[in-house]
């Protein structure tokens, strides 16, 4: 590997003057309909969908956190996460080509990442390592999952087990460059019933 040093970069970038719906990036997607297409995104959907992740309703995303996208890239932008986390000045921290679960807990235990986005089934076999053999995952405030739906049981053991109303259902589309937040309505209705919020009342509205 050619190695450069830092000295040797120049001091600034001259940096083009690009057309803020020209593309930045390209992702394939079946999406809804089954039939596999590429997906074109713009700089702007990119910066407006990294001001989305940053806010409260969504990922909330400052300075204080530390990113884990264990997502990746080619699965819609890894979320967006790696671009809002640099515009929210949060820490990034990539976990390469390791994405087992026993490498991935002792990245978390030593870096201590704030928020972490991956698929079900990781979180799955996450829960499962640390059933078996141990981990602490206690700093992540927030455990965006989607790709697909979340399992009320996983939900409800992470819940239970490790990180209280921290994984949360996340949903959008990707030809859209979208991602909203949400929580699954079990862990919803278990949080009504925690504060003694009579659940029956929301049934009836359907």
């Amino acid at each position: 590997m050619r190695k450069v040093a830092i000295s040797t970069w120049p001091d600034g970038f001259d940096w083009p003057d690009l057309d803020e719906r020209s593309a930045a990036a390209m992702c394939y997607t079946s999406g809804t309909t089954g039939r596999p297409k590429g997906v074109v995104y713009s700089h702007r959907s990119a910066y407006l969908h990294s001001m989305g992740v940053c806010t409260g309703n969504v990922f909330g995303l400052s300075e204080q956190d530390r990113v884990l996208p264990v997502v990746p890239m080619f699965h819609a932008n890894a979320w967006g996460l790696p671009y809002a986390a640099l515009m929210a000045g949060a820490d990034l921290i990539m976990p390469d080509r390791y994405l087992q679960p026993e490498p991935l807990v002792r990245l978390i235990e030593a870096e201590r990442p704030t928020l972490a986005g991956a698929v079900p089934t990781i979180w799955n076999m996450m829960l499962a390592h640390v059933r078996s053999r141990g981990g602490d995952l206690s700093s992540l405030r927030l455990v965006p999952c989607g790709g697909s739906a979340v399992p009320h049981a996983l939900q409800e053991a992470y819940e239970k087990e490790l990180l209280q109303d921290a994984l949360r259902q996340a949903k959008g589309i990707r030809s859209r460059a979208a991602r909203l937040l949400m929580t699954s309505e079990r862990v919803f209705s278990y949080r009504l019933r925690k504060h003694r919020i009579d659940t029956r009342q929301f049934r009836a509205s359907r």
